[in-house]
């Protein structure tokens, strides 16, 4: 996942504003994150606004 992270900041696809392992690890985050409150059982519908949101914090 770094190395994809690494390739599409190459490409101006996100940001370049910190590391590619920082993105991978934010990525990863946000996969657990969900898997989490889907377990849980809580609102579908804000996870995915805050997913939204902070992937929003990539895109360039």
């Amino acid at each position: 996942m770094t190395e994809d992270c690494r390739e599409k900041s190459g490409s101006g696809e996100i940001t370049d504003t910190s590391t590619p392992e920082a993105q991978a690890q934010l990525l990863l985050y946000i996969v657990q994150g969900l898997s989490l409150v889907s377990r849980a059982g809580l609102d579908r519908t804000a996870a995915l606004a805050a997913i939204d949101t902070a992937l929003d914090g990539l895109r360039a």
